[in-house]
């Protein structure tokens, strides 16, 4: 990929951070797998819940605003992912 590919590719893409709850599958010959379970997501009268799918996530822009929401909103065992959001 060209240096400029690779930033109309950049730009073209918006970088979000969500909130996930998690479980660890665990087996005893293999190395432990996370599992997200539901996502934060605002509900459409503007109420703050879970959503099972990634794509009802709730995302913002930057890791401090998500961590202060989760503080405020999510479970223990909450974790913050960076995600890719494609602009259109």
């Amino acid at each position: 990929m060209s240096t400029l590919q690779a930033l109309v590719s950049a730009a073209a893409r918006q970088r979000s951070f969500i909130i996930a709850t998690t479980t660890v599958l665990r087996n005893s010959n293999l190395p432990a797998v996370k599992n997200w379970r539901e996502f934060l997501c605002t509900a459409e009268d503007g109420d703050i819940g879970m959503a099972p799918e990634i794509k009802e996530a709730m995302s913002f822009l930057s890791y401090e605003e998500a961590n202060k929401i989760a503080n405020e909103h999510a479970d223990p065992g909450y974790e913050i992912v960076a995600v890719n959001i494609p602009r259109r």
